[in-house]
């Protein structure tokens, strides 16, 4: 990822931190909830992505020991993605329990992260 772009990202990210930070429990609720629904769109649309990316690989492997290295290089990605997927998860419980800014912004990052992650494999536009 660019550095220019990360550091959009990293302005954008802290421009809805500072807006969640003024709003009531009601705006700090439907954030919540919009980023745990955001980042189950995005496991769906990552566990589509990882059984054609999967197909794509065995498909196009010239014989099986190529297909299996480059099975097992996928699997290095897709496991990275998994654990962003799952810490995100836990970021969004601990946002859901724990009223603070600090909990609202680390999940806000958590979702970020995913996000470029997915954006980078090309398993989102």
């Amino acid at each position: 990822m660019n550095v220019a772009r990360t550091r959009v990202a990293a302005a954008a990210l802290g421009v809805i931190i500072a807006w969640l930070s003024a709003c009531g429990p009601s705006a700090r609720e439907k954030t919540i909830s919009t980023t745990l629904t955001a980042t189950d769109v995005a496991a769906h649309a990552f566990i589509a992505y990882d059984a054609k990316k999967q197909a794509d690989i065995v498909a196009a492997a010239p014989d099986k020991a190529t297909g299996a290295a480059q099975l097992a290089t996928w699997r290095a990605e897709q496991t990275k993605v998994a654990q962003l997927l799952a810490g995100t998860y836990r970021a969004v419980a601990v946002a859901a329990t724990v009223n603070d800014d600090q909990s609202l912004a680390a999940m806000a990052q958590a979702a970020l992260i995913v996000s470029q992650e997915l954006h980078a494999l090309g398993a989102i536009p």
